[in-house]
């Protein structure tokens, strides 16, 4: 521990530094969590449904709900919520400083970049909106 003391006429101030850094993180890369949702988007549109999105619509299962009517959850749905737990997850990662984090953040970025590229290129025609118009 390093002690430095300052002191002026009617005060004084003590701070205690550490000797050491705190605890880094080491060897562990955790690649952009969102990976995983964009991969299953692009896998199943571009190789099963030929670049059409149209079949995201599909019932997969139905929930039921409190009223008693039955929720339908669509591929499409299934795959929103998949991505949005994954980004509460990617956001509690974004709170380290550790080198390897920001490799990891500066592909995130690279992530996002090409995420909106693809809505914006392969958007259906009716669904483009005025800002993706290229």
């Amino acid at each position: 521990m390093l002690a430095l003391t300052h002191r002026r006429a009617d005060m004084t101030e003590s701070v205690i530094l550490p000797s050491h850094p705190g605890p880094r993180r080491r060897g562990l890369f955790v690649p952009p969590l969102l990976v995983f949702p964009f991969l299953a988007y692009n896998l199943v549109v571009f190789l099963f449904f030929g670049g059409n999105p149209v079949n995201w619509g599909a019932g997969l299962f139905a929930l039921p709900m409190p009223s008693g009517m039955p929720w339908a959850i669509t591929a499409g749905d299934f795959l929103l919520v998949v991505g949005i737990i994954l980004l509460f997850f990617e956001v509690l990662k974004s709170t380290q400083t550790a080198r390897a984090s920001i490799v990891e953040h500066m592909l995130s970025m690279v992530l996002f970049v090409v995420f909106l590229i693809e809505s914006c290129w392969w958007a259906p025609p009716r669904a483009r909106s005025s800002s993706c118009s290229w």
